[in-house]
């Protein structure tokens, strides 16, 4: 620490500590190291970015809490603007950096182990601020208005003069720089010496707290008005402005509201020192019961009357002792435990926050008279303005209480001079009243110690003295119930009595009171801050209980938004605390702890809280299959809804804000969803079939995988919350879906609209990869439902019961790897190890650091395109090759620098399952690929062996992995009769690797560059070979002859004349098991040749070559088709005549086609737009097509027009499982894209469906003018 403190730059220094973390998370498999040094670098650059040293306009810790108001809301800090305020810090507006105001330190972690003060402190040791010295701060609850050091006639003489009073700023602060010394003496003050305090030489008002843009004059004018030197030096007009323009402290002047000098018992007995020696009373006596020496005669002044003046006889018995004593009697009330306490959910819980000691700032907006709100406020600001009547509205458990109990709580500590001006408080919860109760009878039965001690007559009196220092805190307003008729003649008298009234209310109510208000505030959303906050300070002991929590909520948008709500907070610390070893982490837990409480707060009333909730489940589930989330009186009088009872219990709100009718919600729209999954689950239960029938219908309304992965998740969630017999029925319904056709559909409603980010852009990555892979749409689906249905089942305590459902679905399916990383999946391998042996195969991919594609040999080949000419109205259709490149990389350098930040390859995590098989018997198949990587390290290559030694079947693929094969010999020897199918793709392999691939001798298929090991390999079953320089077809297909089981060929881009292609279609025939045939870049001339292909017959995939050959033949291998019902890909480029485009529409229409997925039919350039027009208007009956391919180039485009983009777009709406259209080189204006999106609107596949129009070139077209 001395060596870093001792570096001239603060910039420096180190907030991040990666051992720490990673003795946390041992078992994680990520790089906390390489992200940390990556953050430090950063946090670096934007420290020497900015300012450094000493901030002087950021003295004032109030305005640096204001600059907390524009922190993101989503920014996830354990620190609490509050407490970074309270240690020196404002917030800059860059990322997350937070700065001192002192000695300039620049924070941008937040620590969950220290608070911001022992953080400053322990990184910055030095700060003058942190050492306790005088540096100008100013507390956030401070005033101007101060007490004054010197009342003496001899110092005021002095200062007469401005030329004096200028002198006595000689020692001025620096931090104060900026409020001249000669603004401040011309309007009357001098210096004390003391802080940054000035008191006027005429008045001996006491001002300090200067701040930037502070104008003397009207500071003076605002709290001693009545200042001689003042009214010499302005007109009363001028003093007038000056005090209506003031901000804050509305209709508050001089000192009497604030800190009266007086208040000191010692000034007080000072103020004797001309007291008549013939008077009577003891001067000691009088001023330890609060009176002063007025100067007159021997009347004295209590400093507590606020200018009531008593005239001492011998019968003196001081009223203020009784005021004194109503003073300390409230402050003792507000102190004590019993009020400090918040018991959310009445006494059925101990759990508690004492509001002295923890607090959780809320936000707070003010609103204009139309109910719009205006600003956010902190709380130092709401204490300011507190004016006459101040309504506060907020949800039930938004904080309304906790806030009205913090503000007597300050009061009542004495270390709140902005409350100061407030001589009493009086804090009362209004629903404990009775309607005929005195205003001094509530207040006796509320405040501790003071039962039947205030008489009516002498709280009267008080508070006519007193005026506006006296503040009511009213809670739980409630017209509804009814008030007590004393508070009702408090409020409505007001204007009268001119008190300070708080009233807290709930928004629906607000009504009630809004025409007497002079100020609305109005409480949002819980801060995030604020939750994890407090979370951080009541368990503080379990770092790792906050730091899992922390990292949950980094990706759960949905629990972030509950937590947002205060009495979610105390529902899930609640539970916490009782269930320290129980599932602590999911929405779920919070809304079920919610729920328990809840009930538990109102114990008389049990039974009817839970008829209320259920049915409030019938509303909620409905609306959340209507997308409603507003509900009029008659929705609720449908499903006989008590309105009154509902809004009692808390679970509904009323909104009656500029509406000629009452609106009512779900407080939080995830209370919404708990509340309809109970319900749902009731239904399934019942024994009633009119029950679970009713219950099924809305089952089957989540059937399709947009639905599945977004916002109903959480109705299955919450309905398979705890065991029932609804669970298996929710399991078996998901698990059925896959088979479903329905199910792929991507309709979005207005309910899944409100689906949380991330999984939003998860299912977007889907689509965007299913417009490539047409199948891996319905492999993700499967993916998830078997996910979700597991977690379902361990969630609910059902695995028993829902087991054999989910190891049924597994059977035969491809189960990828790292699905092992799911909790639940994980569990149930372990539970039920039988499992492992039921999918058809497992899968592995490892993806290494990608290189970017070298774009420069595909520019300068469109370089050498002439460029198009188009219309103005076509201009947006091109986009340039820089833009797109750029974009490509800094794609791909992010997705590179995810990857860097994974310790382990093959982790642990995955092998685990397979060592707990009991049994020698070797699972059936594994499908292990690897991606652009040269080498393991030596752990995952241990676990890379045990993992091939589980399989009985293993195929290799490797694509750009120079050296790997030697790397992981060792794995690949130990193991060499299990590979059956390799693959290498763009490697080249040493001596050691070829020997290493010969040696695997029950190797079925090949796909490599060299062919000389096919006569070693009779099993093979899959054939490729492209960009090859051999020339000998006819011995590559004698050789390939003997290969009976191939069912997939692959010859790409060789260099064969017309007698080795007869040799290829000579011996195609031979091959009946063939299902994949790609010949893409063979070009054939030869029509009889082409004619070979129409032997084809249990294709599923075929890639049709070029050449004149193929577009004479065209329409009868298009005929041909119609006989291969399974096929699922066909790709017709280049060569396709204008009447095969049209015998590819008839066939479907005849029943071709059916369960095609993928039909390219790009670069087609003879076949011209009228042939494309009857295509698409004939084009139809093809119920599995996902993605079709019109592409042309650029200087072949179609200026579409009106009818032609008509029929496209009816062939579109007429293709149900649709998803990705490709038509590059199809000019579109703004029209034609406006048509296809309102087609696109009412299409099955609406979320998902996208058109790819758009032209990239390396220049601009010529625009014709």
């Amino acid at each position: 620490m001395a060596a870093q403190e001792t570096s001239a730059d603060i910039s420096n220094i180190s907030e991040l500590d990666s051992t720490y973390i990673e003795r946390l998370y041992p078992q994680s498999n990520f790089n906390f190291s390489k992200i940390m040094e990556e953050m430090e670098l950063e946090y670096r650059q934007i420290r020497k970015q900015l300012r450094r040293g000493f901030n002087p306009r950021m003295r004032s810790e109030a305005k640096r809490l204001k600059t907390f108001l524009s922190l993101p809301s989503d920014c996830k800090s354990g620190w609490a603007p509050s407490e970074m305020a309270a240690a020196g810090f404002y917030y800059t507006s860059v990322k997350t950096a937070i700065q001192c105001f002192c000695c300039g330190l620049v924070l941008l972690a937040r620590s969950l182990e220290r608070p911001p003060f022992v953080e400053h402190k322990k990184l910055w040791s030095s700060c003058k601020f942190i050492l306790g010295e005088e540096v100008g701060n100013i507390c956030k609850y401070d005033i101007r208005v101060q007490n004054p050091e010197n009342n003496s006639l001899e110092v005021k003489n002095k200062h007469k003069e401005m030329e004096s009073r200028l002198e006595s700023f000689t020692n001025w602060p620096s931090y104060c720089k900026e409020i001249q010394p000669a603004l401040l003496a011309n309007a009357g003050f001098f210096y004390t010496g003391i802080k940054d305090t000035v008191q006027c030489f005429a008045c001996s008002g006491c001002l300090g707290n200067w701040e930037e843009g502070d104008d003397p004059w009207k500071e003076h004018a605002k709290w001693f008005p009545e200042c001689e030197f003042l009214q010499r030096e302005k007109s009363r007009d001028e003093i007038k402005q000056y005090i209506q323009s003031y901000c804050g402290f509305f209709d508050i002047t001089d000192l009497e509201p604030f800190l009266n000098i007086y208040k000191d018992e010692e000034i007080r007995l000072e103020s004797f020192k001309t007291w008549p020696k013939d008077a009577h009373a003891d001067p000691a006596i009088l001023s330890k019961v609060g009176f002063f020496y007025t100067g007159k005669n021997d009347t004295v002044q209590c400093f507590y009357c606020s200018g009531c003046k008593c005239l001492i006889s011998a019968f003196t018995d001081i009223v203020l002792d009784e005021h004194e004593w109503l003073q300390r009697k409230l402050s003792e009330a507000y102190n004590d435990f019993s009020f400090r306490k918040t018991f959310s959910f009445g006494d059925h819980t101990h759990f508690a926050v004492d509001l002295k000691l923890l607090y959780g700032d809320l936000a707070i907006v003010s609103k204009d008279i139309s109910n719009q709100p205006q600003q956010q406020l902190t709380l130092p600001e709401i204490l300011e303005s507190f004016y006459s009547i101040t309504v506060i509205e907020g949800e039930a458990g938004s904080g309304k209480t906790a806030l009205l109990r913090k503000i007597a709580i300050l009061w009542a500590s004495g270390c709140c001079p902005i409350l100061s001006r407030f001589k009493l408080v009086f804090y009362l919860s209004l629903n404990s009243g009775k309607p005929d109760q005195s205003l001094a009878d509530l207040i006796c039965n509320q405040v501790i110690g003071l039962k039947g001690t205030l008489t009516e007559d002498f709280l009267k009196n008080i508070c006519q003295s007193l005026t506006n220092e006296v503040l009511f805190l009213l809670d739980e307003f409630d017209t509804m119930n009814g008030l007590p008729c004393a508070i009702e003649d408090l409020i409505q008298k007001n204007y009268l009595n001119k008190h300070c009234l708080v009233i807290a209310v709930r928004p629906h109510q607000v009504r009630g009171i809004r025409q007497h208000a002079n100020t609305l505030l109005s409480i949002l959303e819980f801060p995030l801050s604020s939750t994890l906050y407090l979370l951080r300070k009541l368990f503080s002991y379990n770092v790792r209980l906050l730091g899992d929590f922390f990292i949950q909520l980094s990706y759960e948008e949905t629990m972030r938004s509950m937590l947002k709500t205060p009495l979610f907070v105390a529902a899930l610390a609640s539970y916490w605390a009782q269930n320290p070893n129980g599932n602590i982490f999911t929405g779920t837990v919070i809304l079920k702890a919610y729920r328990l409480y809840s009930l538990l707060k109102y114990p008389q009333e049990v039974d009817r809280m839970k008829a209320m909730m259920s049915a409030c489940g019938e509303l909620a589930l409905q609306g959340v299959f209507k997308s409603l989330f507003n509900f009029s009186e008659k929705d609720l009088s449908e499903i006989g809804i008590n309105v009154e009872e509902a809004l009692y219990f808390g679970l509904l709100s009323k909104f009656t804000a500029q509406r000629l009718q009452p609106l009512y919600k779900f407080f939080h729209l995830s209370f919404q969803e708990f509340l309809a999954g109970q319900k749902m689950s009731e239904l399934l239960a019942s024994d009633v079939q009119s029950d679970k029938k009713k219950g099924l219908e809305y089952l089957q309304q989540i059937n399709t995988f947009v639905k599945i992965n977004g916002r109903y998740q959480y109705i299955l969630r919450y309905a398979c919350s705890e065991p029932s017999k609804a669970v298996p029925i929710i399991i078996s319904h998901l698990l059925n879906l896959p088979s479903c056709k329905k199910s792929l559909e991507s309709q979005s409603d207005i309910y899944l609209q409100q689906t949380p980010d991330l999984n939003l852009k998860g299912y977007d990555l889907i689509s965007i990869a299913s417009s490539f892979i047409p199948e891996y749409h319905h492999s993700k689906f499967i993916e998830t439902v078997l996910t979700i249905a597991t977690e379902l089942a361990y969630q609910s305590n059902m695995i028993s019961d829902c087991a054999p459902m989910i190891l049924e679905i597994l059977t035969g399916k491809e189960f990828p790897l790292y699905l092992l990383k799911s909790e639940s999946i994980h569990q149930l391998c372990l539970d039920y190890p039988e499992s492992l042996f039921l999918p058809s195969r497992f899968e592995e991919v490892l993806t290494g650091m990608e290189k970017p594609i070298d774009m420069a040999a595909v520019e300068s080949a469109f370089l050498n395109l002439k460029v198009p000419s188009v219309e103005p109205i076509y201009t947006q259709a091109f986009q340039l090759f820089s833009n797109v490149t750029q974009q490509l990389k800094e794609d791909l350098d992010s997705i590179n620098n995810f990857r860097s930040y994974r310790c382990r390859e093959i982790p642990d995590s995955i092998i685990t399952p397979f060592l707990c098989v009991k049994s020698r018997e070797k699972i059936p198949y594994l499908k292990f690929v690897v991606n652009h990587m040269t080498s393991l390290e030596a752990p995952d290559i241990e676990n890379l062996k045990l993992l091939f030694s589980f399989f009985d079947n293993i195929e290799l693929n490797l694509q750009n992995c120079k050296g790997l094969l030697e790397n992981i010999k060792m794995a690949i020897e130990e193991n060499l009769k299990s590979f059956k199918v390799f693959s290498l793709g763009n490697t080249e392999l040493n001596e050691l690797e070829e020997n290493l691939l010969l040696s695997m001798s029950s190797l079925e298929s090949l796909d490599i560059k060299c062919s000389e090991l096919i006569q070693n390999s009779p099993n093979l079953s899959l054939f490729h070979l492209q960009n090859s320089p051999f020339l000998n077809m006819g011995a590559l297909m004698n050789a390939m002859s003997s290969c009976k089981k191939l069912t997939e060929i692959l010859l790409n881009d060789l260099n064969v004349g017309d007698e080795d292609l007869y040799t290829l279609t000579a011996v195609l025939p031979n091959f009946t098991a063939l299902k994949i045939l790609n010949l893409s870049r063979l070009y054939f001339e030869n029509k009889e040749a082409s004619l070979a292909l129409r032997s084809l017959m249990n294709l599923e995939e075929l890639v049709l070559p070029n050449g004149e050959g193929i577009r004479y033949t065209a329409t009868l291998i298009v005929q041909q088709c119609f006989y291969f019902p399974n096929l699922r890909k066909l790709v017709f480029c280049q060569y396709l005549s204008a009447e095969g485009l049209l015998e590819i529409a008839k066939v479907a229409v005849a029943g071709g086609f059916q369960k095609l997925e993928y039909l390219c039919l790009s670069v087609n350039h003879t076949i011209n737009e009228e042939t494309w027009r009857n295509f698409f208007q004939t084009l139809s009956n093809m119920p599995d097509l996902q993605s079709m391919d019109f592409s042309r180039l650029a200087t072949n485009t179609i200026e579409c027009q009106a009818t032609t983009v008509k029929s496209f777009v009816r062939c579109v709406s007429r293709l149900p499982n649709l998803r990705a259209i490709n038509m590059i080189g199809w000019l579109f204006d703004e029209k034609d894209l406006n048509m296809f999106e309102i087609m696109k609107k009412q299409h099955p596949q609406s979320k998902d469906l996208s058109l790819t129009w758009k032209c990239i070139l390396p220049f601009t077209p010529i625009i014709n003018e």
